[in-house]
């Protein structure tokens, strides 16, 4: 009997391990998606001033990512528009910085709700959310 125990005691220990690591992963994957705080944040803000909060009905959130790379490619295109050499520096010290380094996000939310005549209507909004300082912001249309 004693070999069987040998045999099943490295079995149990790497069990134990495993359940304790996989509760660490679990327990630090509880934040909120920028999703969620999207939604959070249209019902207990946005939501409230409507004529009519209770018919608030969220259609899609559209999240883009916006990074060093596009922003470079964005200022490539635009020089090679205007043939002006003046921005080449911002161009050159551009290509120092990371290039998959985050901006920004563009979060665009579609919804419909019930206007003051009663109306159903469709509406978007959309909110920038800076990585730095992790405030959303809504972006003027």
């Amino acid at each position: 009997m004693k070999g069987f125990f040998e045999f099943v005691k490295p079995k149990f220990n790497y069990m134990k391990y495993l359940i304790i690591l996989s509760i660490i992963l679990i327990s630090c994957n509880n934040s909120k998606t920028l999703e969620d705080r999207v939604k959070n944040y249209m019902k207990d803000s946005v939501v409230t001033g409507f004529d009519d909060p209770k018919s608030y009905e969220l259609v899609s959130i559209k999240i883009d990512t916006f990074k060093v790379k596009d922003y470079t490619q964005n200022v490539r295109q635009t020089l090679e528009i205007t043939k002006s050499s003046s921005d080449s520096t911002e161009l050159d010290s551009l290509l120092k910085v990371d290039q998959s380094r985050l901006i920004d996000y563009q979060i665009h939310v579609n919804f419909r709700s019930k206007n003051i005549m009663g109306a159903l209507m469709n509406n978007e909004y959309n909110y920038r959310l800076d990585p730095q300082t992790n405030k959303l912001s809504e972006i003027p249309k």
